[in-house]
């Protein structure tokens, strides 16, 4: 095992005794929860030390092999992580479906990507470093919501009054299960394919329905199936070589107040403007032709004169309701009570964007 001792200690040349000392307990002692997508703002909140400098222990710690940084794709809505690479050149794509809140939601460095840690898996193996093995819920706390998203490490005693039903699939595997609809919407979300239907229930109760759904690795979105309330059998089957997750949640006013939920995060505006950052990476992070917006950035750049002076690229930014939960257009609007400025557009797009190659990253 490599020696922890001996890279905190290396650690500790750069940043404050205290603050290295905070990771070093943080490495050894955390539960696997705590060390998975690390948010520096909340680190330096629960140890009372300061968000500049915890920021810059943990991209020292990274250069180090301590950490893993990874630069993730979050909707803005439902705090989802809709990608995760590796790099910010890994972002590449004009926009990000989430499929929970049928919203495409386009890469902003100061509003929907943020930064996270993760500890390394040669340092410490924790269970999120294989997500397909991490129980139902811890799943889904732990690889779909963001390090933004104020929830418990143990999500299911919350979730216990806006979840219907919870199904673990084996690849290949078909599953039925009978469910009692009552009048309104409920989602049929998978966070591991992201996959998802919305079910709109109305009209007079029926008995005897049956709805098969097939999920795979298709991204499949935004679908709306009307079934009657009553009791329904819903048989679902896995056509994808992992195990899913499909979990079917009712759309409400207690669901949106879970999914609103949230903390500060370290975005990557802030990572690029951090001089830790910019000591370590100098210019070769950051491309300007990439498909994401800057609404506003200030990076200092030295010439070769000596005088500073300010590159900005300012950018119209992307128009989010903040806390809202959103649906397709032909679900009806009396199920959707708690949306806020009656805004039914659901794409934030400002044209298109200049092509750039991809990088490496991974849909969470």
């Amino acid at each position: 095992m490599p020696d922890i001792a001996n890279r905190v200690m290396a650690v500790r040349q750069h940043v404050d005794e205290t603050v290295a000392t905070a990771m070093a307990h943080l490495i050894e002692d955390a539960p696997d929860f705590g060390l998975n997508r690390v948010n520096p703002l909340a680190f330096a909140r629960t140890n009372g030390l300061g968000e500049q400098e915890s920021i810059a222990a943990f991209l020292h710690a990274t250069q180090l092999g301590l950490f893993e940084l990874s630069w993730n794709v979050v909707c803005q809505s439902c705090g989802g992580v809709l990608y995760q690479a590796e790099s910010l050149q890994g972002i590449d794509q004009h926009h990000y479906n989430c499929s929970f809140c049928s919203l495409d939601c386009e890469p902003t460095l100061d509003e929907t990507v943020e930064i996270t840690f993760t500890v390394d898996p040669r340092i410490r193996h924790i269970a999120a470093h294989d997500p397909d093995s991490l129980p139902l819920w811890d799943y889904t706390r732990q690889i779909f919501w963001s390090s933004g998203s104020d929830l418990p490490e143990h999500l299911a005693p919350i979730v216990s009054e806006v979840v219907l039903d919870a199904f673990e699939i084996v690849p290949g595997a078909r599953m039925s299960r009978q469910v009692q609809m009552s009048e309104g919407v409920v989602i049929l979300f998978d966070p591991v394919t992201h996959s998802s239907r919305f079910l709109e229930v109305s009209g007079e109760p029926a008995e005897g329905q049956r709805l098969s759904i097939e999920l795979d690795d298709a991204h499949q979105a935004g679908e709306a199936l009307r079934v009657a309330p009553g009791l329904l059998t819903l048989d679902l089957e896995n056509r994808t070589n992992r195990r899913i997750i499909p979990i079917l949640w009712i759309a409400s006013e207690a669901l949106e107040a879970i999914l609103t939920r949230r903390v500060p995060v370290l975005t990557a505006k802030r990572l690029l403007t951090h001089q830790t950052f910019r000591d370590i990476y100098r210019t070769n992070v950051l491309d300007l032709n990439q498909r994401f917006r800057i609404t506003s950035l200030t990076l200092p750049v030295h010439r070769p004169e000596g005088i500073d002076r300010t590159l900005r690229a300012d950018r119209r930014p992307c128009r989010f309701r903040s806390g809202a939960l959103a649906f397709p257009a032909h679900v009806s609007g009396r199920f959707r009570p708690w949306r806020r400025g009656g805004q039914d557009d659901r794409r934030c797009d400002h044209g298109n964007l200049p092509d750039s190659g991809a990088g490496r990253g991974r849909r969470t």
